[in-house]
């Protein structure tokens, strides 16, 4: 039998924190089968649970380097709500998922990105936590957009 979760895979670019500036920057390497221990990753329902070695491009401070990853700790796109913590692979993502979360006919949502909708956590889903995911998501990306504008 194929479970849903056999289909689904790690995104071949996703942001973390630049380890040298703090700032974002861009894995654009799909992540090596094999932990910093050269194990195999491991997937439980869907969530990396091991720290992996990706390519980093930093285009803010030009750190080019192979490094060890661990999504939690290092995801850029992160946002805490009400306790739980919601990662996106990186702006693009972010926004899709807004969009996901404000819209009150999911089923319509069709993109490259909407099966990974299936992924969000049904905390987030909720119709009673919708107001606070969506304005906690909306101020991340803005207060990004600002900082990127402002370094310009």
């Amino acid at each position: 039998m194929t479970y849903i979760y056999e289909w689904f895979s790690f995104p071949k670019v996703f942001s973390v924190i630049c380890p040298k500036c703090k700032e974002e920057s861009n894995c654009s390497e799909i992540p090596i089968a094999k932990n910093s221990n050269g194990n195999k990753i491991i997937f439980n329902s869907g969530k990396l649970t091991k720290d992996f070695k990706a390519i980093l491009s930093c285009p803010k401070c030009g750190n080019n380097s192979e490094e060890i990853v661990n999504w939690e700790k290092d995801a850029y796109w992160k946002f805490n709500i009400k306790g739980r913590i919601l990662w996106a692979w990186n702006l693009e993502h972010a926004i899709a998922i807004l969009e996901f979360i404000k819209s009150k006919n999911r089923k319509q949502i069709n993109n490259e990105l909407s099966f990974s909708f299936l992924h969000i956590p049904e905390f987030f889903k909720l119709a009673k936590n919708r107001e606070t995911v969506v304005r906690k998501i909306t101020r991340g990306i803005k207060m990004n957009e600002k900082n990127y504008l402002q370094d310009k």
